[in-house]
This record gives structure tokens, sequence and C-alpha cells, in this order.
């Protein structure tokens, strides 16, 4: 019994397959992953970098707008939350992304390893002079730590706005307030 339960996972199409494996194939396609992902990578980077530069801009204008000034700091504390409700997203793209450039940088690896000298690419760049190491041993890269820190600069930066926005309407409700008293003190007296 135990005889045909091997014979079994033998005989499976994937075992079948792995015999076929073309390991040129196999690293062109995990290194053709790699660079779409890091393709994506940048441009949801360069897609948020820009989202937020336009929502600094609009709190810039509302700041200087002579509309109602009670009105423009609540729009700024909805703009100032929104942005910082963005960023938990955009901290969540960086690391997707970069998670998924982990895993297409270990399949390429574990295809240098397994195969070697066999795959043409491999060769060819171990044997340049200019090009003293493989993919699994170039893998260190700042992008994620350098993005979450231009993150973390947006989100102070769009928390000291808010703070600055609600003390400012606080004050002109204290304003609004102590004038509202003065007068009734008037009306009294």
């Amino acid at each position: 019994m135990a005889q045909s339960n091997e014979s079994e996972k033998q005989d499976t199409p994937l075992e079948r397959d792995k015999s076929r494996i073309d390991p040129n194939t196999t690293y062109q396609v995990a290194v053709n992953q790699i660079g779409l992902v890091s393709q994506e990578i940048y441009n949801r980077f360069s897609a948020m970098l820009t989202i937020h530069g336009f929502f600094l801009a609009a709190i810039g204008l509302f700041f200087n707008s002579d509309i109602n000034r009670q009105l423009s700091h609540l729009i700024i504390m909805g703009v100032c939350a929104t942005g910082f409700l963005l960023c938990s997203s955009w901290r969540r793209f960086v690391t997707h992304g970069v998670q998924a450039q982990k895993f297409f940088r270990e399949k390429a690896a574990d295809t240098e390893i397994r195969f070697g000298n066999s795959i043409d690419i491999f060769r060819e760049l171990t044997n340049s002079k200019s090009v003293e190491k493989s993919l699994h041993v170039c893998q260190g890269s700042t992008f994620e730590r350098t993005a979450k820190q231009v993150i973390r600069i947006f989100e102070i930066l769009y928390g000291f706005l808010f703070l600055l926005s609600l003390l400012v309407s606080l004050g002109q409700l204290i304003k609004i307030a102590i004038g509202t008293f003065e007068k009734v003190g008037q009306v009294i007296l």
C-alpha cells in the first residue's frame, strides 16, 4: 500500500513536468517579474507622491483663502485626515511590492542554486569581470526604508497641519464666544 502511494505521487503531472523544467526560462521569468514588480512599486510611489503634492497644494490654498475661515479650516482638517489615511494605503503598497520583489528574488536565487551554470544568462554574468555577484547575493535595497521615511514625513506633516488648523479654528471659536459674552454683558448692564 505504501508503494502504491509513492507511485501515485510520481505519476502526477507536476512530478512529470519537473523533469522538463527549463532553467533558462525559469530564471528569465523570475528576473522579468523582479523588473515588473520594481516598475509597479515605483509607479505607485510616483502616483502617491503626486496625489500628496496636490493635497498639500490644496491645504496651502485654503490656509490663504478669503472664504469663511471656519469652513476653510474644516476643509483643511478633512484633507489632512484623508491624506493621513492615504499614507497607510501607501505604506501597504510599498510593503506588498517589496514582499513580491523579495519572493521573485528568492525564486531566481533558488534557480541559480539548483541549476547554476546550466543557466545561460547566469553563466554570462558570473564569467564577466564587470559583474561579480549574482542576484541572490545582490539583494540589498534601501528603497523600502526610504519610501517609508517619506511616508512618515507626510504623516507628520498632515498631523501638524491638522493640529494647527484645529487650534486656529478653536481660537476663532473662542474669539466669537468672548465677543458674544461681551455683547451679552453690555445688554445686561
